[in-house]
């Protein structure tokens, strides 16, 4: 009998050494497991940190070129407008200058033909034998301008001069 139960025991500590030499396995095994799944964790959040890291660096990077961009567009829109207001000032120069010229050769066409009149009541004042001092307080211009005027032989139609020296 105590061969038995010896036998017995035996049995039961080789049962238990078994079941404990598993469970020793089994956790083991699911330590390393956990260990291997945390450093996989692990190098997964590193290459993600990473590439979040290298991600913002390419927003920041081209969010500063766009305003790069954004800045040159604004200074381009400035000078344009800047242009455009030159070319209007410019516009309403021209305008300006053209009205003035056009008032100018109306003024040089009146005193033109006042001119002519003027001419034409010396020579006629001329040929009823007024004296040229007569002629010259009656017209108001000088003795020298009267014999001058009355020196050349008189045209039929003189041509129509638009110059600014006709102030004589």
């Amino acid at each position: 009998m105590i061969f038995l139960l010896i036998i017995c025991n035996l049995i039961a500590f080789g049962v238990i050494y078994l079941l404990l030499r598993r469970l020793i396995i089994s956790r083991l095994e699911t330590q390393s497991l956990l260990k291997e799944l945390q450093e996989e964790v692990g190098k997964i959040m590193t290459d993600f940190n990473q590439i979040t890291d290298r991600n913002v660096a390419i927003f920041e990077e081209r969010t500063r070129a766009l305003q790069n961009l954004i800045s040159q567009a604004d200074q381009r829109l400035h000078l344009m407008q800047r242009s455009r207001a030159s070319e209007k000032h410019s516009e309403a120069r021209y305008r300006e200058l053209a009205q003035n010229e056009h008032q100018i050769r109306s003024n040089n066409a009146r005193r033109h033909n006042q001119q002519r009149t003027q001419q034409a009541r010396i020579r006629e004042l001329a040929r009823q034998g007024y004296s040229h001092s007569d002629i010259s307080q009656r017209v108001g211009v000088s003795i020298a301008e009267i014999e001058a005027l009355l020196a050349f032989p008189e045209t039929e139609a003189e041509p129509h001069e638009d110059t600014d020296n006709t102030d004589n």
